[in-house]
């Protein structure tokens, strides 16, 4: 949920990239709770790979958004870069889906970690402004 408000700046692209983040989290509990054979939605077993690889093509498109939406290129080719960060992880960590998701989350923390915060000084007043008295209370 971090990353929302930094994918939302790269327009529906980065929504998409959010969404499937999202909609592949829950395929991977899914898949872990249904790894017997036995077991109701034993289908799922190893569909996260599918979430995957489609959170790396997305990365790509929203490395695509158009440049006056004012995203630093640095974040456009680090999103971009999503599927190679997927596959680096893996190969390093050596143990899927695991190392996979190690790498998400580095990418899903740089880039929160790097969004453009709120200016601290068009905030601060606000934060020390009176309550209004509300009404019937002294």
């Amino acid at each position: 949920m971090g990353t929302g408000p930094a994918l939302a700046r790269l327009g529906w692209r980065g929504r998409l990239f959010g969404a499937l983040l999202l909609v592949t989290g829950i395929v991977t509990f899914l898949s872990y709770l249904n790894h017997a054979a036995h077991t109701p939605l034993h289908a799922l077993w190893g569909a996260e790979a599918f979430g995957l690889i489609a959170i790396g093509i997305a990365g790509v498109i929203a490395a695509l958004a158009p440049r006056r939406l004012g995203v630093a290129l640095w974040e456009r080719i680090l999103i971009g870069l999503t599927l190679p960060i997927e596959i680096g992880a893996t190969l390093v960590l050596s143990y899927y889906p695991h190392g996979t998701l190690v790498g998400l989350a580095l990418l899903g923390t740089a880039l929160p970690a790097a969004a453009p915060r709120a200016d601290e000084d068009a905030v601060a007043p606000a934060l020390h402004e009176e309550a209004p008295a509300r009404r019937g209370m002294p």
